[in-house]
């Protein structure tokens, strides 16, 4: 009795965990002859006016270079830029020497939070189109235009772009998985719709934004969800292209993902009543993309657990193979967090990577579950 019960936790998360980051990429592959490419082409000549609405919290860093890659925006419509800042390391003197027809300031007298700066920010836009960057994220001249383009369509609620990671070493493993994440965003988005967008090059028609509550910490995915829930389709468009420049070491970007995992969790049981999409289709792609990937480090953490277990109650060869195989992967990822060297290689990187992910998403949720208050962490340091 014991043994089948043991098997089954074992088994179980084993075959959802693979599904997860295996079965469901070829589920999409798979789907593709069937349907066909379903991205709607657009004829690129719908230019309504736009607000870049950019939040801000202590950028002094590299504020000036967002400001110059707003003014090197190549858009035939009406472009303007408006930073919403709660700042306090001189951001804002930065934004007030550069406010001009194009580029204007709101300053708020404290600190709420990223959805609240946003919300205070909206009721300022009084353009067709906002689009949601962040101070790191740079834009190429004609990212604009694209991403603006599909929403010419009525079936597409908002637009994400495709962000490029540039790293100054190059021994980020966020690099590879990246490519894997647009690469899922690519099958996706040839079945009409997807679930992952990038809060740094989002696009939305303004009088379609519903405030956020206050405190949601991954305001792109309350957007995107919402669309899908009205029966509109999240468009990834791969020509809208921005370039963010990465901290190079696994450990610069852990608390990001802390961060980012607490939000997850805080959609999963607070929001998903109220977000979960309505469509065959987006409900499939949120679970099988997002959800269960959610849940991956309790399933590791019940795999490992299983297995030792079940080798002490029925010793063989393959529960040995399953408890050394972890055993031996735990290691490397181990080896690849410590040693900047073995880093480099991809058969350490790949695994620190990835339990790395799997253990800030464990600490996110224990964050969520205790009301730890997120949106006050600082940013990520900044190349």
């Amino acid at each position: 009795m014991w043994t089948v019960i043991v098997s089954i936790s074992l088994l179980l998360p084993l075959l959802l965990l693979g599904y997860t980051y295996v079965g469901y990429p070829l589920l999409l592959l798979l789907l593709q002859p069937v349907s066909g490419d379903r991205t709607e082409p657009h004829d690129g000549g719908h230019f309504p006016s736009v607000t870049m609405v950019v939040a801000v919290h202590n950028e002094a860093s590299i504020i000036a270079e967002k400001v110059q890659n707003c003014r090197g925006i190549q858009y035939p419509g009406e472009f303007t830029c408006l930073f919403v800042s709660d700042s306090t390391d001189g951001t804002d003197s930065v934004l007030e020497s550069e406010t001009d027809g194009q580029i204007s300031l709101l300053t708020l007298p404290e600190r709420r939070g990223k959805s609240y700066a946003l919300n205070r920010a909206m009721e300022q836009v009084d353009s067709d189109v906002v689009i949601f960057s962040d101070a790191n994220t740079m834009y190429e001249p004609s990212a604009v235009s694209e991403l603006v383009a599909p929403l010419a369509d009525d079936r597409i609620g908002c637009v994400t772009g495709k962000l490029e990671l540039r790293t100054l070493d190059g021994t980020s493993g966020e690099g590879l998985y990246w490519q894997y994440e647009l690469s899922l965003r690519r099958l996706e988005q040839s079945l009409g719709t997807t679930v992952s967008v990038n809060g740094g090059v989002l696009a939305i028609r303004a009088d379609e934004f519903e405030p956020l509550p206050e405190g949601v910490l991954v305001d792109d995915l309350v957007i995107a969800l919402r669309q899908l829930r009205r029966g509109r389709n999240v468009q990834y468009q791969e020509s809208a292209i921005a370039t963010e420049r990465t901290p190079s070491g696994i450990d610069d970007e852990f608390t990001r993902r802390v961060r980012i995992g607490a939000g997850n969790y805080q959609v999963l049981w607070r929001l998903a009543g109220t977000l979960f999409p309505s469509r065959a289709l987006p409900a499939i792609q949120f679970l099988s993309h997002k959800v269960l990937r959610w849940l991956g480090p309790w399933m590791l953490t019940s795999i490992l657990l299983s297995s030792l277990l079940l080798a002490l109650l029925e010793p063989s060869v393959p529960t040995f193979a399953i408890v050394g195989t972890q055993v031996i992967g735990y290691a490397f990822a181990l080896i690849g967090m410590k040693s900047r060297v073995a880093r480099s290689l991809p058969v350490f990187r790949i695994p620190a990577y990835f339990v790395s992910m799997n253990v800030a998403l464990a600490l996110g949720c224990f964050h969520s579950l205790r009301g730890t208050d997120n949106r006050l962490w600082t940013v990520t340091p900044r190349e």
